[in-house]
């Protein structure tokens, strides 16, 4: 059976992404909405297979989203999962 993790965002990172929706809005109408969906199709995919993106440095990994110029860094905590 997959293990499916748990994703928990520190204050900053949610400050971040609106940002970055807000600006992709004003880039043009509904461009904010495809990166919101993006985004949230590359934390899918971290969270199935966390272990299958690279680490960068220390225990922190990068994912990158497929259409925008964003990354994502996480780290994986084996014990709470």
């Amino acid at each position: 059976m997959e293990t499916m993790y748990t994703a928990f965002y520190y204050d900053a990172v949610k400050e971040d992404i609106r940002a970055a929706k807000a600006w992709y809005r004003e880039q043009q109408y509904g461009l904010d909405e495809r990166f919101e969906l993006s985004l949230k199709e590359t934390i899918v995919n971290i969270l199935k297979m966390p272990s299958t993106y690279a680490m960068r440095y220390k225990n922190v990994r990068i994912a990158h989203t497929k259409i925008f110029p964003y990354n994502i860094h996480f780290y994986i905590d084996e014990v709470s999962e």
